[in-house]
């Protein structure tokens, strides 16, 4: 008799229902292919759910999309354009040869050095510490806003206008515009200066008188063309080319040489002088 099979048994059943889900694939556990080639044509879906593990080369001639984690812990060489819209982190050393552009924001953590000619062209901001070892050029306006100081060696100037330069300082917003270990310059207004030095004497001007004071004796020379003074004492010749006029109860000729000859001086109830000739 010979032997029935019964087509809606349970293994009957079961084989149709993997043959509709998975309809002609082949599971592989283990395969080797040596010299031959495996190719899926256009419309093939292939899908790796475990480890894809390449330890030859890699060839992708058209997109290849990573949306999750790609960890790299050998040399990259991109000849092409790249580009990047998302985050990019790099915690290793990092060496790139050939130009490079950047549209989006750069966030550099770590130490950075710059070996060649850095070009910048539109607008930086540095709000941390800047550093420069070598020489500096600046071919346009240099400024600093807020409250900050330029300091360079024992020159410093201040957001109030005031200059130190060492022992020398220039403050406009004091009474004492310049200030030398010899002396200063010092002004309480538009038109009044003085020039002091620190131990003999000063000159003051102003619009009204201009006075010379050396260690305390003093000059002063009025718009009325006045002189002003003390004592005024005058070693050498001495020249008048118009009237003298001297106001005082006591006045002492020192000195004079002497001679037989009959006086020829007359003085007037006024005080004035003149030649006789009597």
């Amino acid at each position: 008799m010979a032997r029935r099979f019964d087509l809606t048994g349970e293994n009957i059943t079961r084989r149709n229902a993997q043959r509709d889900t998975y309809g002609n694939q082949t599971p592989l556990s283990s395969t080797a292919v040596e010299r031959g080639s495996t190719r899926w044509l256009s419309g093939s879906y292939v899908q790796i759910d475990g480890l894809l593990d390449v330890n030859g080369t890699a060839t992708v001639g058209g997109v290849l999309s990573v949306t999750g984690t790609l960890n790299a812990s050998g040399q990259i060489n991109l000849s092409g354009s790249t580009g990047i819209t998302g985050p990019l982190n790099v915690t290793g050393t990092t060496t790139i040869g050939g130009n490079t552009n950047i549209t989006g924001e750069l966030n550099v953590t770590g130490p950075t050095t710059l070996d060649g000619i850095t070009d910048i062209g539109g607008d930086t901001t540095i709000t941390g510490l800047l550093k420069i070892t070598g020489d500096t050029t600046v071919d346009g306006n240099f400024e600093i806003l807020g409250n900050g100081l330029f300091k360079a060696g024992e020159t410093q100037i201040e957001p109030t206008g005031k200059a130190t330069f060492g022992d020398v300082i220039i403050d406009p917003a004091s009474i004492y515009l310049m200030q030398t270990p010899g002396g200063w310059i010092s002004g309480t207004g538009a038109d009044d200066i003085t020039l002091a030095s620190s131990l003999s004497g000063s000159v003051s001007m102003n619009g009204t008188r201009t006075e010379l004071d050396f260690k305390g004796q003093k000059i002063t020379l009025t718009v009325a063309d006045t002189i002003i003074s003390n004592r005024l004492t005058v070693q050498g010749a001495a020249e008048i080319m118009s009237n003298l006029v001297v106001r005082g109860s006591n006045v002492t000729l020192t000195a004079l040489p002497t001679t037989t000859l009959p006086g020829n001086l007359h003085i007037t109830a006024a005080g004035r002088l003149y030649r006789s000739t009597a």
